[in-house]
């Protein structure tokens, strides 16, 4: 075997350890980042924290979509976070939409028949509805598929709305 080959051989031998360390990197995420797995890792790279502006409002920056609220609407929904947080719940935020820029100035809690760490089943919210929101506990930032076909669904009542996650205290998803 001439130095080349060595050299070859070598280059091989370190690929395989580095494809073994990214896959038990990747189990050890798997198995350890919170009851939902994998999925809250990608949920927060989508995600985005709160901002609080000079005016006091709160702000989020999600891709291309600007989220403004009051910070007396911000404060309600981290009290409804926090009433209970091992379940969701569902709210209907209001105001106004220029473009990507979305003005939130009041909200309202639809009834609620059922309340679960996975799932909240409520009356549909009125068609002036900005963003029907809903939460995810334990920082699952993933939207599921039930949320993306509600906002589609949503989208034939009010197609100017969004759909949103608050999936911690500080931190959402927009979608749809």
């Amino acid at each position: 075997m001439d130095d080349e080959e060595r050299v070859e051989e070598k280059k091989n031998h370190l690929w395989k350890i580095i494809l073994c360390f990214l896959a038990l990197i990747f189990i050890i995420l798997y198995f350890t980042s919170g009851p939902f797995g994998l999925s809250n890792i990608v949920g927060l790279l989508g995600s985005d924290k709160v901002e609080v502006k000079d005016n006091g409002n709160v702000e989020i920056k999600i891709r291309n979509l600007n989220l403004d609220f009051t910070q007396e609407v911000y404060d309600e929904l981290k009290t409804k976070f926090n009433e209970n947080p091992k379940k969701e719940f569902k709210v209907c935020l209001f105001g106004e939409r220029e473009g990507n820029q979305f003005n939130i100035k009041s909200m309202t809690i639809p009834k609620v028949y059922e309340e679960s760490l996975v799932s909240v089943s409520a009356d549909l919210c009125p068609s002036n509805t900005l963003i029907p929101l809903h939460s995810h506990p334990f920082n699952n930032c993933e939207v599921s598929e039930t949320d993306k076909e509600s906002q589609r669904y949503f989208k034939q009542i009010n197609n100017e709305s969004v759909g949103g996650v608050m999936c911690a205290i500080d931190r959402f998803i927009l979608y749809g």
